[in-house]
């Protein structure tokens, strides 16, 4: 007897590669699931489920009849009736119907009888003219609703000023945070280092591991979902919200960096057609470094507009006083 134990993403998955191993079909094999397996919290501290895939035991020949069972001439119909079973049975003739009722003569109609005369109010008696009435408000009384302006251009809000102990805490909040995700996701060889950016107003974080890959992932997915969880844990810690980055083989910096020049470049094409360049949509962290990138610029100023997601900078010509 054929048996194999597999592991897998999922329990499906596991099982697959089972059978694939031991070269039988579904339908010839038992499964016992050994462990049903975690996805974990965006990737880190996944994992993997364990089935055992077992040859099925067919039971042996089925047993001869007993003595008590009919013999075969016995229960073989006669040629007489099999002809009778095999004619189609007649379908039984349908009931008579019912009767149906005589219509009921129609009865004569009431004829109409006039409306009475409308009585004036000073007719009334007393009591009913003192009822209350549901007056309508008047015409004059009723104002048009307010026009809803468009909404227009602002500039992101800055965020209110810190005491002199808020950024260090923050720092302190990000590095344990991060050392504590990165500890549940399976990567212990870590160190974690965080410092407060007052220039950018926020904290600086990077991590140094051999799995830098790992903390990357495809296209810095893992490394952003990474730093939005330290951003929101940390703020809840702290009690006020913090801007965190978390730095990993440089990944953010070449980003800064491709992103200062793009700044400079569009303004250099404002100045020059005095036309508005958009940005693409981007996060809090990349607008204010636009912002803070073209802020002493003489000839342009920056702007956001857009909301939630959609938001993004717009770079204009300075409005002449």
């Amino acid at each position: 007897m054929k048996e194999i134990e597999c592991e897998g993403k999922t329990v499906t998955i596991a099982v697959e590669a089972g059978l694939r191993d031991i070269g039988l079909r579904r339908d010839q094999v038992e499964v016992q699931v050994l462990d049903e397996g975690s996805a974990g919290i965006l990737g880190f501290g996944m994992k993997p489920a364990r089935v055992l895939v077992r040859e099925k035991r067919w039971g042996e020949a089925s047993a001869a009849p007993s003595p008590s069972a009919p013999s075969a001439s016995a229960s073989k119909p006669s040629p007489r009736a099999r002809l009778s079973s095999a004619r189609p049975a007649r379908a039984p003739r349908p009931a008579a119907r019912a009767p149906r009722p005589e219509p009921k003569p129609e009865q004569p109609r009431p004829e109409p009888q006039p409306a009475a005369p409308k009585t004036s109010e000073a007719a009334l008696p007393r009591d009913n003219a003192r009822s209350p009435r549901r007056e309508e408000p008047r015409r004059e009384d009723r104002r048009p609703a307010r026009a809803e302006s468009a909404p227009r251009p602002r500039r992101d809000v800055e965020r209110p000023p810190r005491g002199p102990e808020d950024g260090p805490k923050a720092a302190s909040a990000a590095r344990t945070v991060l050392s504590e995700l990165l500890g549940l996701a399976g990567l212990h060889d870590v160190v974690v280092s965080a410092n407060w950016d007052a220039e950018q107003d926020r904290v600086q974080a990077e991590v140094k591991t051999a799995d830098a890959a790992f903390v990357l992932g495809k296209d810095g997915r893992t490394l952003e979902a990474l730093q939005f969880l330290t951003t929101i844990i940390v703020g809840r810690r702290t009690g006020a919200p913090s801007a965190v980055q978390v730095e990993c083989q440089g990944w953010w910096k070449q980003i800064e960096e491709r992103l200062g020049q793009e700044a400079d470049r569009a303004a250099g094409e404002v100045s020059q057609t005095g036309k508005p360049f958009r940005f693409e949509p981007m996060d809090p962290a990349m607008r204010r470094l636009v912002h803070r990138r073209l802020a002493a610029h003489p000839d342009v100023e920056t702007a956001s507009e857009g909301e939630g997601s959609w938001r993004k900078v717009v770079v204009r010509l300075k409005r002449q006083d």
